[in-house]
């Protein structure tokens, strides 16, 4: 049974090829009732113009729990029926912003993992960003396949979807290691935030020695953050091998600022 809920977005992960989609993004939001809840799948980059949301978006649409994806967090979207709507403000909004998702902060990964969920949201220790090769820089003929041009589909600019656009397979894999309590053992999860790549191909032609760009991610994704301490991480599972997790997302409330970084 479809119903039609709202949900403010906190979440949009790199996309990848889908059978099903040409291209799915996995969005990860809260609803009204406070409840993480996962949006999939999401073809964003074919969506009409009027339906592409933003991080910290409410947005109206039909859903129903996935009927293949027993996690409890998983929802199938009837994507034509995306209504995005008011928007959060960051500077001063951030304690607006704030006031919807702390509640959701467990003490650390196991006790997300201790709870059954397959979404969370953690305050990570001592954490470096490990930039390497991607295993795979090319898309495979399957995915390839799956990612051509279907009748009606546009690119971000309203224009028909050719090999040219379709989606660039990063060719680097970026990687969080952490912990999250202080007898915690130390985590190494892939970061596939959609943020992250589009950083990527954009600085990428800023910075072409890879060594000034690598230093521009790390001074990013975690010396400042670090300097505030104001990072927190959204985890997420995979579906197929539900023991692998990554940091799907992450967030830096502004308001918190102010706080000063552990020594």
């Amino acid at each position: 049974m479809w119903e039609t809920r709202r949900f403010l977005v906190l979440v949009k992960t790199y996309p990848n090829p889908s059978a099903s989609t040409q291209e799915a993004v996995c969005t990860a939001a809260v609803d009204e009732d406070g409840k993480l809840t996962r949006l999939f799948p999401i073809p964003f980059r074919t969506l009409a113009e009027a339906q592409r949301f933003k991080k910290w978006q409410w947005i109206r649409a039909k859903v129903q729990k996935a009927p293949k994806d027993h996690r409890t967090e998983s929802y199938k979207v009837d994507y034509a029926s995306i209504e995005p709507m008011e928007e959060l403000p960051a500077g001063r909004g951030w304690a607006a912003r704030w006031a919807l998702v702390e509640h959701l902060i467990q003490p650390s990964f196991e006790a997300v993992c201790d709870s059954g969920a397959s979404l969370g949201l953690i305050k990570p220790r001592n954490y470096s960003l490990k930039i390497e090769k991607a295993r795979d820089t090319d898309w495979s003929q399957d995915e390839i396949q799956k990612m051509l041009p279907r009748e009606g589909t546009t690119d971000l600019l309203g224009m028909p979807l050719t090999p040219r656009t379709m989606l660039e397979r990063l060719p680097v894999q970026m990687r969080y290691i952490f912990d999250c309590s202080n007898d915690d053992a130390q985590h190494d999860f892939i970061f596939e935030d959609w943020e992250v790549g589009a950083s990527w191909r954009s600085w990428r032609k800023r910075y072409p020695a890879p060594a000034v760009l690598h230093a521009a991610f790390v001074h990013k994704y975690v010396d400042e953050p670090t300097a505030k301490d104001n990072m927190y991480f959204f985890l997420g599972n995979n579906y197929k091998r539900q023991h692998i997790w990554m940091v799907i997302g992450q967030v830096r409330p502004e308001h918190l600022a102010h706080k000063a970084a552990p020594r």
